[in-house]
């Protein structure tokens, strides 16, 4: 079930296809989900990238509309564009950010160093959609939806 209208973009997926799925700045953007976690990461993710849209995260979410008494929506299969016309713009903000926060992308060689170091332990999470993935992933990777791996550290 969902609001009636909305498109399912999970918070790993939210950065790089925003553009397309609001291509004018001016437009209100409403983040929900069934959990506060997640409505406040995708909110916040939108906000550090500086988008020029008013981002807002919906008050207690899904069931908050459902006990409001609003009609839902069952059974959608809006999802995300596939292709986002404009990913270099929103891949040099996703980059962007990063610096800001000082995260540093660790080279192929220095992984492979301490997937060899027996002295190691190593989890490789691959953040990517499922579909992704599946079509090719570093050996030993597991799949863990970006939008989920922060609610999910205790896994």
């Amino acid at each position: 079930m969902n609001i009636p209208g909305a498109l399912c973009c999970p918070n790993g997926e939210l950065a790089v296809r925003i553009g397309a799925i609001v291509p004018d700045s001016s437009t209100t953007i409403v983040i929900n989900s069934a959990d506060r976690t997640r409505r406040i990461v995708g909110t916040e993710i939108l906000r550090s990238l500086g988008l020029p849209n008013p981002v807002l995260a919906l008050r207690n979410g899904t069931m908050g509309w459902r006990l409001a008494r609003l009609a839902l929506e069952h059974g959608s299969n809006r999802l995300f564009p596939e292709k986002p016309a404009d990913l270099a713009i929103r891949r040099a903000a996703v980059v962007a950010l990063a610096q800001r926060w000082g995260v540093v992308p660790a080279a192929s060689e220095i992984v492979l160093g301490w997937a060899t170091d027996p002295t190691r332990t190593l989890y490789v999470l691959d953040v990517r959609t499922r579909e992704e993935f599946k079509a090719t992933h570093l050996p030993g990777a597991v799949h863990a939806p970006g939008g989920q791996l922060l609610q999910a550290t205790d896994q």
